[in-house]
């Protein structure tokens, strides 16, 4: 049948040599490609129909091609063994970008696929497929660059500003800080009551998400209201301040300047790209 002549070369294609593992193939397309790898990789293969007799692949992977292209049956079954993925569940999350980054966030902060599972209501086996097929970073969590490059600010991509500024503070903060963004995230955008603290918070994670497009949209701009607002500390900066601290911080004393006659202890949540931590300003009326 053609289906199988097809595919007879998955098997042929390549020169006699040393193979290299399916773990180490892993390493190097999730080194290149990202965490997405056997997805993008999958759907490659399955449109080619061909891939070199030198690297094997894990069963994961294979699971993937024959979801785009089925395997005639006896290459389904000496290559995807036992396997069951339920890439539908797993893709249901990749397209919905709430549900995407409730998962990926959390991920990131170091939760475990069953803390993910808890906290977001999907079954534990769907978060791990989800990571096997469209985030596999659980062995890279230690690899800050990596991440920065494929997960942080990835290429290619439409930039978004939001889902990145989450992720980027949920891997920096921890599980704390992952789950403040998260729990305000259905109400970023709205109006909010700047006499509340959680009205403070919600615009104060509104203007840091703003902070990151203007970086990226406007550099040049960002350095000139730099130059023009100049440095708001009292103290003598002994490093280089870069212009989105300078705009970060007038931007927090105008909104200090506005809720000043507050009488009551406020808590606010300060986000940089240094540290997360709660500090308490005890203010009092005159």
């Amino acid at each position: 049948m053609e289906h199988e002549t097809d595919f007879e070369s998955l098997l042929m294609d390549g020169l006699e040599r040393e193979r290299m593992p399916a773990e180490e193939s892993r390493k190097v397309f999730r080194f290149s490609l990202g965490p997405a790898w056997r997805w993008e990789k999958a759907q490659l293969v399955a449109l080619r129909r061909r891939i070199s007799k030198r690297v094997e692949c894990d069963s994961t992977f294979w699971q993937l091609v024959n979801h785009f292209y089925e395997l005639p049956k006896e290459m389904h079954e000496s290559l995807c063994g036992g396997l069951q993925l339920d890439t539908a569940a797993a893709e249901a999350i990749f397209v919905d970008p709430i549900a995407r980054l409730n998962v990926e966030a959390r991920i990131l902060a170091r939760q475990s696929p069953e803390e993910v599972a808890a906290r977001t209501g999907c079954a534990a086996q769907t978060v791990r497929d989800y990571c096997s097929i469209f985030f596999d970073v659980l062995e890279n969590l230690g690899a800050s660059s990596w991440l920065a490059v494929h997960v942080f600010h990835p290429e290619g991509e439409f930039a978004n500003d939001l889902h990145s500024v989450v992720l980027r503070d949920a891997y920096q903060g921890g599980s704390a800080v992952c789950e403040h963004w998260l729990e305000r995230l259905p109400v970023l955008g709205q109006e909010c009551d700047l006499t509340t603290e959680f009205g403070r918070e919600v615009k104060r994670l509104e203007l840091h998400v703003r902070r990151s497009q203007l970086q990226r949209q406007a550099p040049l701009e960002l350095g000139k209201a730099a130059v023009r607002i100049g440095n708001l500390s009292p103290h003598e900066r002994v490093g280089f301040i870069d212009a989105s601290e300078v705009v970060e911080r007038h931007i927090a004393q105008s909104l200090g300047d506005i809720l000043s006659s507050d009488e009551n202890a406020q808590q606010v949540m300060q986000i940089d790209r240094h540290s997360h931590k709660r500090e308490c300003r005890q203010r009092h009326s005159a």
